[in-house]
């Protein structure tokens, strides 16, 4: 069963009005805070990324660095996150989320680490 927006505001201790206004749903709250927390992850990957290809041509482990580092770095919680979301929600928005955020760097290090290998 999954988490109702009801369950989510009590534990939150937050108007159940007031998270309906500002995000019209659970969905699209649970991409704000998955934006909040993916968001600087992202960024760090795509400055190492940047950064490795800057002084020559990245080799793997550093392309892999970038990808994993900042996940690992960002601590245990956005893991954490990421499996309650996967087990507690459903798996078509879990992939949609997912989706939408790998697309945003998928591209990038499949490019760098083609280029790496080659």
């Amino acid at each position: 069963e999954y988490t109702s927006l009801r369950a989510i505001t009590t534990e939150a201790q937050v108007n159940l009005a007031a998270v309906n206004y500002h995000f019209q749903s659970k969905d699209a709250l649970i991409d704000a805070v998955l934006e909040r927390r993916i968001g600087p992850v992202t960024q760090r990957r795509l400055e190492m990324l940047d950064a490795a290809e800057t002084v020559g041509e990245a080799s793997v482990e550093r392309i892999l660095e970038a990808l994993f580092r900042p996940v690992v770095e960002s601590g245990p919680n956005l893991p954490r996150l990421l499996v309650r979301i996967q087990y507690l929600e459903s798996q078509d928005l879990f992939r949609k989320i997912f989706e939408s955020y790998m697309k945003q760097i998928k591209g990038r290090f499949f490019q760098a680490l083609r280029k790496a290998v080659v």
